[in-house]
């Protein structure tokens, strides 16, 4: 048991050292991008592509050529705009907006239901992803949450950290997500501009006025595992009046956010 402990422990330390290495060059990334916008100016003009995403969401994708890759094909760099997004209610008065991927994740961790769904597949990178240490005897998966250190080792019976493993066949997507909740699906990181001027919450007669919510979604494209979380990405007003001219009361705004 000690070397095992001590096997995870170092494994934590170097996931953490790389870590760095990979949040510089996402730092860099909107300068790069900015770059090779200006560049494909003088090659060719952007192209805009205005369709409806899921539920009717207007969906706005600018996609500019940049260098070629390794292999000489040459890439799309793609920007969205969600002009009309899908507003639900959530728990505890907190709005969520509804950004579901257009593939199954490959695994998923529910804080409601204490379990972590998986395919066998990604089981090995998702729990790379996930900090999880799964224990060999019960085959729990222990995984840190927001604010842990991973390197804090998870004592068995902490049943807050602890899941239950299941096949992703399992999982229900329209279960509603919960505040913590992870998925990991195979994309990257791309920018994602939210217009929430005035947008009705479904379900109810209210509306949200948020204003322009930039998010890192993860988007489709990419064959990578990454990494999801679900959890406040802002604050706005709801509103009894359908064109926001009240008052209204301040609310929390959920979605997922792609961390990598």
């Amino acid at each position: 048991m000690l070397a095992a402990e001590s096997w995870r422990l170092a494994a934590t330390s170097w996931r953490l050292a790389a870590r760095p290495a990979k949040l510089i060059a996402m730092n860099r990334l909107p300068d790069r991008r900015a770059f090779l916008r200006a560049a494909a100016g003088t090659l060719a003009a952007p192209v805009a592509v205005l369709a409806c995403g899921p539920d009717g969401e207007e969906v706005a994708r600018k996609e500019v050529a940049r260098e070629p890759s390794e292999d000489g094909a040459r890439a799309e760099d793609t920007e969205t705009v969600l002009r009309r997004p899908v507003v639900r209610r959530g728990a505890r008065g907190a709005v969520w907006i509804d950004t579901p991927v257009r593939e199954r994740p490959v695994a998923y961790v529910s804080m409601a239901s204490r379990r972590v769904y998986v395919d066998r597949e990604y089981r090995d990178r998702a729990s790379w992803l996930l900090d999880a240490h799964i224990s060999v005897s019960t085959w729990v998966w222990r995984i840190p949450l927001p604010g842990d250190s991973p390197l804090t080792p998870i004592p068995p019976g902490d049943e807050r950290r602890e899941f239950e493993e299941l096949p992703m066949a399992d999982w229900n997507p329209a279960t509603e997500p919960a505040e913590g909740d992870v998925r990991i699906v195979l994309g990257r990181p791309a920018s994602t501009v939210v217009e929430a001027g005035c947008v009705p919450i479904q379900g109810t007669s209210d509306r949200l006025a948020a204003g322009r919510l930039e998010l890192e979604r993860c988007s489709s494209g990419a064959r990578e595992p990454v990494r999801e979380d679900f959890g406040v990405v802002g604050y706005g007003r709801r509103h009894a009046d359908r064109t926001c001219g009240d008052e209204g009361v301040e609310v929390s705004i959920l979605a997922w956010s792609c961390n990598g």
